[in-house]
C-alpha cells in the first residue's frame, strides 16, 4: 500500500510505503513521473479508484474510473 510520495525528481518517483520503506520507481520521462504522482495522490485522496490494469512488454496501463 502505498502511503505517500517523498519525491519527483527528472524521472524518477519516490514512493513510501505502509510498512515506512521508500522505493524508487524510474519511468520515462519527467512528464510521465509527475501524471503518476498526480494519479498516485487522486486515487489516494479516493478521487479516482482504480479498476484494472493491463501489462504489455514494459507498458503499463492503469485503468482508472472517477471516484
Amino acid at each position: 500500500m502505498i502511503t505517500g510520495i517523498a519525491a519527483v525528481v527528472n524521472n524518477e518517483i519516490v514512493l513510501i510505503l505502509k510498512d515506512k520503506s521508500s522505493h524508487s520507481v524510474l519511468l520515462k520521462d519527467n512528464n510521465t513521473a509527475l501524471r503518476l504522482k498526480c494519479l498516485i495522490e487522486e486515487v489516494s485522496k479516493e478521487k479516482k479508484s482504480v479498476i484494472g490494469s493491463k501489462f504489455e512488454n514494459y507498458v503499463t496501463e492503469i485503468i482508472v474510473s472517477e471516484g
